[in-house]
């Protein structure tokens, strides 16, 4: 299918399922959730599992190809590939990303990330730990700007980082693996990056 728009979106949802689905050539995000209550840590326990989703965002450009939002949601077992920005933008508190393979991604922008978020330093809790993130350089020559597989930007904290394989597949691409823009109490370990630019980097912000 060639669709154009939002595939899927729950604004404060609970105990809610997307779940083996195919989302191909989407016009904006393939999938937009937002779940749970940051304000009070309210659970959503809504669940992005085991969905294939490729050439998404292809109008809307810079927008992720799935944004997960809220407290205590899942966003695991997912395949992303060939799009132009973020595989997977999240925000909130205590929220999963795990067993997900993000590929081929940040084709034609720069200064982003493969997993990305940034500016909150009241975003804590949240897990990303055992993905797999390749092949994520530029193919635009206008764009030649870092693109990260896992990018904390300005000062966010409390993110939890572990477990993930990030192969860049991009040296003197500016293909970098692991970014942390400043921020407090992130943790950052047991992680494999493989020909990239930088491996890791710290920013004072």
């Amino acid at each position: 299918a060639t669709l154009s728009g939002t595939a899927n979106y729950n604004n404060a949802a609970k105990n809610c399922e997307i779940r083996n689905n195919r989302f191909i050539n989407i016009g904006e995000n393939a999938i937009y959730f937002c779940g749970g209550e940051r304000e009070t840590l309210s659970n959503g326990n809504n669940v992005i599992a085991n969905n294939y989703i490729y050439n998404a965002s292809n109008k809307l450009r810079c927008t992720p190809n799935i944004g997960v939002y809220g407290a205590y949601n899942y966003a695991v077992n997912n395949e992303v590939h060939m799009g132009t920005f973020h595989a997977l933008n999240f925000a909130g508190n205590e929220n999963v990303i795990a067993y997900n393979e993000l590929y081929n991604m940040l084709r034609d922008t720069g200064d982003c990330g493969v997993i990305y978020n940034g500016r909150q330093l009241a975003t804590r809790g949240t897990e990303i730990a055992y993905n797999y993130i390749h092949d994520h350089k530029h193919l635009d020559e206008r764009t030649k700007d870092n693109g990260v597989g896992i990018y904390l930007d300005d000062r966010l904290s409390g993110i939890n980082i572990h477990h993930n394989i990030i192969f860049a597949n991009g040296i003197g691409e500016d293909a970098n693996g692991i970014q942390n823009g400043g921020g407090q109490h992130n943790k950052i370990n047991y992680n494999t990056i493989v020909d990239a630019d930088e491996t890791m980097s710290r920013l004072n912000r």
